[in-house]
């Protein structure tokens, strides 16, 4: 008896997995004008080249897996997504992706809190035969803990992203980072490397963008340090960086940010008044209470999360005494019957 209310109960999930009608209110993704409830399908759905457009604001807590030997473009169309799933909100084992922002307000959360393993964006080559790439354009990051994770042999471009974590971007082996402009702010640091004994083909670029930490701008294992050797061409950084400046580049003292210019390109102050590469309109005391508040809140997250488990673990207990009685019943029916 248990095994048929089983069969059914999977039957009815898978119906309503699969069920994917015309682009509306209540489907959350899009591809070519075709709805569909869940990010699979649609990354099914859409053809080598194509384009997913996110339709609504989406809240899950699984994580959005790409696995994938298409390129395929994600439009967030001033929507954002939202996980609660440690492992990432999105993570890229495969293909080649392009997420951006036709509308300038998106944002791709996570609210994990797990320490060991929350993050927001994850991209690791999963498959050696396959790429894993990922470019992020326009969009914003928000984290608890990592904002862009790459694991080995991920490559991430990431222009003028706006990228608020614990810490922006870490490195793993053989993975390589390209940004190009915009708003980084991290509770501890921006750039954080793993061990790197086993890297031989790592990538750092950074050529331009602001960026704001805590306890600073970057910090690398000296194995990776030494393999990537000097990587920044420009950029606005609230720490001493000049260790890791490409020669032939400079940096200056600007209202006490080091400012990284190519000499060559230095203009007459006197009738620019370009505020490019500057920290001057970014609220750097706001984000820090900002983070704050949000450390601050994981005590209460953990402790709503305990309770949640206790909840379940009560559920549990009551759900094997259920099956218990049902097989009681069903034992005394047997009785019965013989």
């Amino acid at each position: 008896m248990k095994k048929i209310v089983k069969l059914v109960v999977i039957f009815v999930i898978s119906t309503f997995m699969f069920m994917d009608v015309n682009a509306d209110e209540l489907d959350p993704f899009s591809v070519n004008g075709v709805g569909y409830s869940n990010f699979a399908n649609a990354l099914t759905a859409v053809p080598d080249g194509g384009e997913i457009v996110l339709e609504t604001d989406f809240v899950t807590t699984e994580t959005l897996k790409i696995n994938t030997d298409k390129t395929v473009s994600i439009n967030m169309n001033g929507h954002s997504i939202t996980s609660s799933n440690v492992y990432g909100v999105i993570t890229v084992y495969k293909g080649i992706i392009n997420i951006d922002d036709s509308v300038g307000t998106s944002i791709i959360r996570s609210t994990a809190f797990e320490s060991a393993y929350a993050k927001t964006i994850y991209v690791y080559k999963r498959y050696s035969s396959f790429n894993s790439v990922l470019t992020l354009n326009n969009v914003t990051i928000e984290s608890n803990y990592y904002g862009v994770y790459l694991g080995t042999n991920g490559i991430v471009t990431m222009n003028n992203v706006s990228n608020s974590s614990v810490y922006n971007f870490v490195i793993g082996n053989n993975s390589k980072l390209y940004i190009n402009g915009g708003v980084y702010f991290a509770s501890a640091y921006n750039l954080f490397g793993l061990d790197a004994n086993s890297v031989d083909s790592s990538e750092i670029e950074i050529n331009s963008g602001c960026f704001a930490s805590q306890l600073g701008n970057i910090t690398l294992s000296n194995e990776l340090s030494d393999k990537v050797g000097k990587f920044i061409s420009g950029g606005t950084f609230d720490h001493d960086i000049s260790e890791y400046v490409q020669d032939g580049y400079t940096v200056i003292i600007d209202n006490g940010n080091c400012v990284v210019i190519d000499p060559n390109t230095i203009v007459d102050n006197s009738t620019d008044t370009s505020t490019d590469n500057s920290l001057d309109n970014v609220d750097l005391d706001a984000l820090i209470n900002e983070y704050e508040d949000r450390l601050n809140g994981l005590d209460d997250r953990e402790n709503a999360f305990n309770d949640s488990e206790e909840y379940l673990n009560y559920l549990e207990i009551e759900l094997d005494y259920r099956e218990d009685s049902l097989d009681n019943h069903d034992n005394s029916l047997s009785d019965r019957e013989n």
